[in-house]
């Protein structure tokens, strides 16, 4: 009765398909994640980086302020 089923091999594309398909979108949404945590990553770098140089020059436009008042 049941042997016509496992000789039939029409459908076995599609299950395997269908099985894999899960598997085969989370590996694409968790390279997605990935990217655009490297992005983030390299943006909040390149930002410290540059707070730090502007930092590190001091106050260009008012530098009487920049400098630390004498102790009495």
């Amino acid at each position: 009765m049941l042997r016509p089923f496992f000789r039939d091999r029409r459908g076995t594309a599609a299950i395997e398909f269908a099985m894999l398909l899960p598997v085969l979108l989370m590996m694409l949404a968790g390279m997605l994640e990935l990217s655009r945590a490297t992005d983030m990553w390299r943006k909040i770098t390149l930002l410290a980086r540059t707070v730090a140089d502007l930092a590190s020059q001091g106050d260009a436009q008012n530098p009487l302020t920049a400098t630390p008042s004498p102790r009495r």
